[in-house]
């Protein structure tokens, strides 16, 4: 099937029923419950793992029976400030110290890194904390490590221990998600390192559908061979599948083409975004088309489907393995442009909620091979949805520490890490920083102003379309989807039709409203009698699948879940 895939339209059906697949295989019957990261439960669970880790010493978080002791306390504070978004916390500061000294040590020989053996996990560490701390002060520390570690890549394309032959799945995983924050915050870097990159990942995926551990290249064009089955795993199938659909979102793979400026029908008032052009661009450079993406994480799913997950009896890699499940859900979610099933992660909540011990940690009195601070972190980082909110706030340097608005958001401005006061041009870019950043509900609604314009430049412009779509699909804020809604909807642009379709059914009751404004202009002939606000989900599905038939005449190619 996927070898006939010719068109966007066909490729998003794809897409889709791999999602769906993904949905089958982890789904748990008879589950009653539907978490949430916000949830009361899940919030119990992350505050008190919190507590635990400021209670650790650094000798306590250092402590390791493996190499790399040094980038533990980096992940720690990373997975605090994830969850606390506290800069001044002991925990985050001591985190800061490590990755400075990183970088010091960086600088002193050269810009380069010198290739001892947890050289590739320690640099993407530094690397996501750094950027997720604020991109903007850490710039020129961010760029000089993120050269550093594709500079460490092997001939064959991939990354490992430095003195084994094998590319190592584990390491290129953080690799992959490295380099894909550092792109998406408009870092500039060797795509050519992330090609190759992404190509040895196709290439060492076994037969049977698994990723190993580590990864034997066959050569480019000898087709798959069998891969060394010790340590072959469904955490490695995990792996190789988060890295393979990071990787591929560098070359822009899973956005959506098929609307542009030569759409039969289109109203001639309408004057759309064609992003074609520049993402064809990106596209082009990738190793690999969609499909073949696509084919290698069906093989993968079946892979699972026949070895499902069992822990092993003594110490394990469980608590590693759940952020790296997070991270695959979360970029398939991308990849879909829907979420997925909530049972996945329904059913590691239930169980990280049996095995937090009483002092708040994880990986303590539950065996794992990772220390209690590491363990801890890792199931922070899954029940927060790390990578989901690292894809929503994709494109934009963080903005920490203080949340005082001014009262004329017309002059907001972010510098570094603050708000601050003062007239700027571009207003939008400002407002979408403060939107992507977890406080956005601290900003009143009526504060924005009405006069906000989208970029003028297409490429400029289609960023910001780019990031209101994924606030409007994925943000946890209601002040941060009801902004995007508003000017999605103003933008002229047809091809937010299907978000702002999807947004119909969002709990927030203005976030419709504002989405059925849109779609009431860019169709220039809708007026609903239903009141949104007030509208049962009977009545929300039934106009919602009456856009879509509307839409289906100014893009054929356009496929919808109910196509499925």
């Amino acid at each position: 099937m996927f070898s006939r895939l010719n068109s966007n339209g066909l490729q998003l059906l794809a897409i889709r029923r791999l999602a769906f697949l993904v949905i089958f295989i982890v789904s748990m019957s008879g589950q009653s419950k539907a978490y949430k990261p916000e949830d009361p439960e899940v919030r119990s669970m992350v505050d008190r793992a919190i507590k635990y880790l400021e209670s650790q010493s650094e000798k306590d978080i250092t402590t390791t029976p493996f190499e790399g002791a040094d980038a533990q306390p980096i992940l720690v504070a990373y997975a605090h400030f994830k969850a606390e978004h506290n800069p001044d916390s002991p925990v985050v500061k001591m985190g800061v110290n490590y990755a400075m000294k990183y970088v010091a040590a960086v600088k002193k020989n050269g810009g380069s890194i010198e290739p001892v053996l947890k050289s590739v996990y320690e640099i993407p560490v530094v690397i996501l904390f750094l950027a997720e701390l604020d991109s903007a002060q850490y710039s020129a520390e961010l760029k000089m490590l993120g050269t550093a570690l594709l500079n460490l890549q092997q001939s064959t394309g991939g990354y490992g221990y430095p003195t084994w032959k094998t590319g190592d799945i584990s390491q290129v995983q953080y690799v992959a998600l490295a380099v894909w924050t550092l792109d998406r915050a408009g870092f500039d870097l060797s795509l050519d390192r992330v090609s190759r990159m992404l190509a040895w990942l196709t290439r060492v995926q076994d037969r049977n559908g698994a990723w190993p551990y580590q990864g034997e290249d066959p050569g480019v064009g000898r087709g798959l061979i069998s891969q060394p089955k010790e340590e072959m795993s469904v955490t490695m199938c995990l792996a190789g599948g988060c890295a393979a659909l990071i990787a591929s979102d560098v070359f822009r793979i899973w956005e959506n083409t098929s609307v542009g400026n030569k759409i039969k029908g289109l109203p001639k008032s309408l004057k759309p975004v064609d992003k074609s052009e520049l993402v064809l661009a990106r596209r082009k450079k990738s190793p690999v088309k969609a499909e073949e993406v696509l084919r290698a994480l069906q093989s993968m799913e079946s892979y699972r489907r026949q070895n499902p997950y069992h822990r092993e009896k003594s110490g394990d890699w469980y608590y590693y393995m759940l952020y790296t499940m997070e991270r695959y859900e979360s970029f398939l979610e991308m990849a879909a442009g829907k979420p997925s099933s909530p049972d996945w992660y329904d059913n590691e909540v239930n169980n990280l909620m049996k095995l937090q011990d009483g002092n708040g940690s994880w990986g303590v009195k539950d065996a794992s091979k990772n220390n209690g601070p590491v363990s801890t972190a890792f199931a922070v980082l899954f029940l927060i949805r790390s990578s989901q909110k690292a894809i929503e706030n994709v494109s934009k340097g963080s903005m920490r520490g203080g949340y005082g608005i001014p009262k004329n958001t017309a002059d907001i401005q972010v510098k570094g890490s603050q708000i601050v006061a003062s007239p700027v041009a571009d207003s939008v870019e400002n407002l979408l920083g403060m939107l992507e950043d977890d406080g956005a509900d601290n900003i009143d609604g009526k504060s924005i102003p009405d006069d906000l314009k989208l970029e003028s430049d297409p490429a400029k412009r289609a960023a910001q379309l780019d990031r209101l779509s994924r606030l409007l699909r994925g943000s946890q804020s209601w002040q941060a989807r009801r902004v995007a809604a508003r000017l999605l909807g103003t933008s002229d642009d047809v091809s937010m039709t299907p978000t702002l379709i999807y947004a119909l059914s969002d709990g927030d009751g203005t976030v419709r409203a504002y989405a059925l404004d849109g779609l009431n202009f860019l169709s220039r002939k809708f007026k609903s009698e239903i009141n949104i606000r007030e509208a049962n989900p009977a009545e929300i599905r039934k106009m919602q699948q009456e856009w879509i038939q509307w839409y289906k005449t100014i893009d054929p190619a356009y496929i919808s879940t109910d196509d499925i």
